[in-house]
């Protein structure tokens, strides 16, 4: 974990941020991302106690108070993620912390807990050990979302676009990790590209007519009916609860 930690301290300026980025832009974006695919997944109550573990430098907590949100928390293992969150976007209730630790002792107290491309960086026996914590501080009829890359996408620059990232998933290990921590799976949910422009319209059109359903063909002839169903994009979403 030690060199995980010492990339983690840099996480902002080499990764989530690096220096040829347009700051502006990529905040923008991921505002327009977060909206199209998370808003109707989102409590309906804007008070909703919401928890995101593995903030990053703050970009969706930043959207979530955009959409009216009140009462979000964000952790991160980043000193300079976390710093960013609070200096720059002007975060209050951000916190660096390592998750594992600082779940513990909390029962019960949120109502929806994010988890956006934070389980690709542990270890199996970390994994399980996360997602027992985040069920247990996830309230009885609670909603948990996570993001993650996707084993099922071909040409994935995501998994292994990141030093830290040990594994990608797909809806079948996805779900034998739901169901081996305690929660219902209600879904699991491509990502297509997120429309913001005319080039972007046109990959969405072409992801969705042509794209798709030629990998969905070499798939089933390769290896028949996959489990999951046809969910081929880089990330793929997973919405669970936690039972009442």
């Amino acid at each position: 974990m030690e060199n995980k930690n010492r990339l983690y301290e840099r996480y902002t300026s080499t990764s989530s941020l690096a220096s040829e980025v347009n700051e502006a832009k990529v905040l923008a974006w991921s505002n327009g991302y977060f909206r199209a695919h998370y808003s109707g997944m989102l409590p309906s109550n804007k008070n909703a106690k919401i928890l995101e573990v593995g903030c990053g430098y703050g970009r969706y907590l930043a959207a979530l108070t955009e959409m009216g949100y009140t009462n979000c928390y964000g952790i991160d293992l980043s000193s300079e993620q976390v710093a960013y969150a609070k200096t720059v976007l002007q975060l209050t209730n951000v916190e660096e912390a390592d998750a594992l630790e600082w779940l513990d002792g909390k029962d019960a107290i949120f109502d929806c807990i994010l988890g956006l491309d934070i389980l690709e960086h542990f270890p199996t026996d970390d994994l399980l050990k996360l997602g027992e914590k985040i069920h247990k501080v996830l309230k009885p009829g609670g909603t948990v979302i996570f993001q993650v890359p996707n084993g099922m996408s071909p040409l994935n620059p995501i998994t292994y676009g990141d030093l830290t990232h040990v594994r990608a998933f797909t809806p079948q290990s996805m779900q034998q990790f739901l169901l081996y921590v305690g929660f219902v799976p209600v879904g699991y949910f491509e990502i297509p590209p997120y429309v913001h422009g005319i080039q972007s319209a046109i990959r969405r059109i072409l992801w969705m007519v042509f794209i798709k359903p030629v990998i969905g063909f070499l798939v089933r002839i390769i290896h028949g009916r996959v489990p999951g169903g046809d969910i081929y994009t880089s990330n793929f979403l997973t919405v669970a609860k936690r039972k009442i």
